[in-house]
């Protein structure tokens, strides 16, 4: 987990919005369960599935937050400040504006800011958040395909990796 806040720290990422067929399944699944799973915007969905908990499964609370990022839109890498509020969505920040300084240290934001100006970056900047995002959806697809290998050699079959029904 600190790993991946100090990542957050120096690359900021953000989802769009999960499309609602997406996550259709799982809102059925969790229904039989009397959940509801809020969908609006990355934000809600984050709030409302961590509210999800199973006094008698503590594994269950991760499962359901695992099938939920697997539906969601890839993260994409983005450089400070090259976004208006309308395409930042959520980005897992508290603040309603976005600024370089929400999500980094003040030494690490003014560095960068400097180095950036000075060289005139811009276009490696891009450049290196768009290699960012690549290498992040290879890995994503990487760790997928080693959990499906997994879970069919696990079960003699493939096993459905969204059942919820087995943790009753």
């Amino acid at each position: 987990m600190y790993l991946a806040r100090l990542k957050a720290n120096k690359e900021p990422r953000c989802r769009g919005s999960p499309p609602a067929s997406n996550l259709e399944d799982l809102k059925n699944q969790l229904v039989t369960r009397a959940l509801t799973l809020h969908t609006i915007t990355v934000k809600v969905l984050a709030d409302s599935r961590d509210r999800f908990i199973d006094p008698y499964n503590p594994f269950f609370n991760t499962l359901v937050h695992i099938l939920a990022v697997r539906r969601m839109l890839s993260a994409e890498h983005f450089s400070s400040a090259t976004q208006g509020y309308p395409e930042f969505r959520h980005c897992g920040l508290a603040s309603r504006i976005y600024t370089y300084h929400t999500s980094h240290p003040p030494s690490a934001a003014m560095r960068t800011s400097l180095r950036t100006f000075n060289l005139g970056l811009r276009s490696a900047t891009s450049h290196y958040t768009q290699k960012s995002t690549r290498k992040s959806s290879l890995s994503q697809y990487a760790e997928r395909s080693t959990t499906d290998i997994a879970t069919w050699g696990c079960s003699g079959g493939l096993a459905s990796s969204t059942t919820l029904d087995t943790l009753h």
